[in-house]
């Protein structure tokens, strides 16, 4: 669904940004494998968009034994369950029932790509210059 595209986008971003990343899973049995490797300075980012998952305490539970850090991005206005996310970025989209518009945790996204982009310059800027060499390449006629 919805949180699907914005984890595709933000795989996306920051893998431009110099960073590795990996779309998990949403079915218990295959995040599992995606939960077991996380190591200690992981990030893992969920979104909740209309509902929190179930699994979500657990989820971040096992962040925490990884010593990864958790960050939830939400619609919902209310605090999530604990143990709740290291980090939560939470903004409305709209009273239920009308339209729901994904530009608000689109922005929250870019948002936190340039924030990461910021606390290392060089690693972007060297990552971008690397993906513009390699599409210029791949545009190049034979």
């Amino acid at each position: 669904g919805h949180a699907s595209a914005l984890a595709i986008l933000l795989d996306s971003r920051l893998g431009r940004a110099g960073c590795r990343t990996r779309v998990m899973s949403g079915v218990a049995r295959d995040m599992a494998a995606d939960l077991a490797q996380l190591r200690r300075h992981d990030a893992l980012i969920v979104f909740a968009l209309n509902a929190l998952p179930p699994l979500l305490p657990k989820i971040v539970a096992q962040a925490r034994a990884a010593e990864a850090a958790s960050l939830l991005i939400t619609d919902i206005p209310a605090p999530p369950p604990k143990p709740a996310p290291d980090i939560v970025l939470s903004a409305t989209r709209g009273a239920e029932g009308e339209p729901r518009s994904l530009a608000v945790p689109m922005t929250l996204c870019n948002a936190l790509v340039l924030h990461l982009s910021r606390l290392d310059p060089r690693r972007t800027l060297s990552n971008l210059e690397k993906l513009d060499r390699v599409r210029r390449k791949l545009e190049e006629k034979p």
